[in-house]
């Protein structure tokens, strides 16, 4: 009785977690990390911005979340969020940074960028959602991913070598076109909700086969990028990762590979701060 109610309640966390995307914004705090000690220097101010940068990822996905509840119901059928509570997560996930930076006297225009950058994805503020423009959508969001990122370095940490905004695109640009296969590895799971509401992304407009070798393309050029840098445990433990992406596209009926491809991410990058 006592192991099928842990079960029970490891079951409904991990449903939660896969719910509001927790894993993701897990995986975004371990990428932030491990990007600012490869550039720059960390420090308790920083990893305060890390924070403050991982609890607005979060804000934006609920966000994105509460905006496309019923189609993503449609892609996860065993999908169970609160419209009205997602919103209200989302909220105060997405304000409470500016008072945290507010309050320890902290740039706040960068996390305002990119405060401005979920809204214009998730509302239709103009004459259309961001996420609704065709191609755009994956660009959007990778940049707000790999923006956020250059805006810890280049505005909240030492910045010991002295980059400018230019030469620290020059040596991470490889990390922009990861985000990009993640972004449209995404679309080619939630094909059957985009159909039924008419959401303009790759694998809709084009076909998923056309789908899948874009996404492969992006992964392609993040290889190069790799190898560039000849670090052949990476490029064995992304080529892992290519195989589950592979096995999850073979398999359009189960979400479980996709939850797998940003897990394993996540043990990549442990990894890399252990190691």
């Amino acid at each position: 009785m006592k192991t099928t109610q842990m079960l029970n309640t490891i079951q409904s966390m991990n449903n939660a977690i896969h719910a509001y995307r927790l894993h993701i914004v897990i995986l975004y705090v371990l990428l932030s990390y491990w990007f600012v000690i490869s550039f720059s220097e960390i420090s308790n101010s920083v990893i305060l911005i890390i924070l403050c940068f991982s609890a607005g990822c979060l804000g934006a996905y609920v966000l994105n979340r509460h905006t496309d509840i019923d189609q993503d119901q449609i892609n996860e059928a065993n999908l169970k969020v609160n419209k009205i509570k997602s919103l209200y997560i989302s909220v105060v996930f997405l304000l409470s940074p500016v008072i945290i930076l507010y309050v320890f006297d902290l740039n706040i225009t960068p996390y305002v960028i990119l405060l401005i950058f979920s809204l214009l994805y998730s509302y239709k503020i103009f004459y259309s959602r961001i996420k609704d423009i065709f191609f755009i959508k994956n660009i959007w969001a990778a940049t707000g991913w790999y923006l956020s990122m250059l805006f810890i370095i280049m505005e909240y940490s030492n910045n010991p070598l002295a980059y400018s905004y230019l030469e620290l695109v020059y040596r991470t640009w490889g990390i922009f076109f990861l985000f990009l296969f993640y972004e449209l590895a995404w679309d080619m799971r939630d094909v059957a909700g985009d159909k039924i509401s008419k959401t303009s992304t790759v694998p809709v407009r084009c076909g998923t086969h056309a789908g899948l070798f874009v996404s492969l393309l992006y992964f392609l050029i993040f290889y190069i990028y790799m190898l560039k840098y000849k670090d052949y445990i990476a490029v064995l433990a992304y080529s892992i990762l290519l195989i589950i992406y592979l096995l999850a596209a073979r398999n359009k009926s189960s979400v479980c590979f996709y939850h797998i491809m940003i897990w394993w991410q996540s043990i990549i990058i442990v990894g890399y701060l252990l190691f």
